[in-house]
């Protein structure tokens, strides 16, 4: 059975929704749906950083050994002006121990043009998008 474990903020923690409404629960309601076996971990917090979710990231993936680790952080620390070459320090960081861990990484976030062209450089090359069935927006 797939671990997911997603390590966000507001986004993914559902700050303001009711409980079982965020994209977390439904992408959770989703992979139920067809049948893939996978035990979804949300360990998001509301109000996080890239620098939270880096000092917490370890002992994560110590105690659930994640498959995939999707990490929804940046958002915050672009609201609180904080230097983008720290976020994109933390998200690489991040990302480089999760695949240490044996996990695949799944960065996901709203961003801006800038902001996306700026973190653009810690990102591995992707593959051209393709439209998947189950994804309402691709």
């Amino acid at each position: 059975m797939a671990t997911i474990l997603v390590v966000g903020d507001s986004l993914s923690a559902e700050y303001g929704l009711k409980r079982g409404s965020g994209w977390v629960a439904l992408m959770e309601q989703r992979l139920a749906q067809e049948k893939l076996a996978a035990k979804v971990i949300n360990a998001s917090i509301s109000g996080d950083t890239t620098s939270g979710g880096r000092s917490r990231l370890a002992a994560l993936l110590k105690q659930h050994r994640p498959t995939l680790v999707i990490l929804e952080l940046g958002g915050n620390d672009a609201l609180r002006g904080l230097p983008l070459s720290m976020t994109q320090d933390n998200l690489q960081a991040m990302s480089q121990a999760a695949l240490s861990a044996g996990a695949k990484v799944l960065l996901v976030g709203i961003t801006d043009r800038t902001m996306a062209l700026a973190l653009q450089p810690c990102m591995p090359p992707w593959p051209k998008p393709t439209r998947r069935p189950w994804c309402r927006s691709c």
